[in-house]
């Protein structure tokens, strides 16, 4: 299981593409502060998100699906 996000850095959207066929079971985005910004439950196995309410800065994020987690970071200007 991995997760393709794209741009990186961001300014306005990102896109998700999963490697699989099955749909992960949630993505979410947390501050260097470890606060969670953004979750989103069972989204779709390729999207884009919008990103352009967060704050310019570094964020982690973390994919779940029933095959692992992946986890990265993601910039955003």
């Amino acid at each position: 299981f991995s997760l393709r996000l794209y741009p990186n850095p961001a300014t306005d959207f990102i896109s998700l593409d999963f490697s699989t066929d099955t749909k992960p079971v949630s993505f979410e985005l947390i501050s260097l502060t470890g606060q969670q910004v953004l979750l989103l439950q069972n989204p779709q196995a390729t999207g884009q998100v919008d990103v352009s309410a967060l704050s310019k800065g570094v964020y982690f994020y973390r994919a779940a699906h029933s095959q692992g987690t992946t986890t990265g970071k993601l910039v955003i200007r």
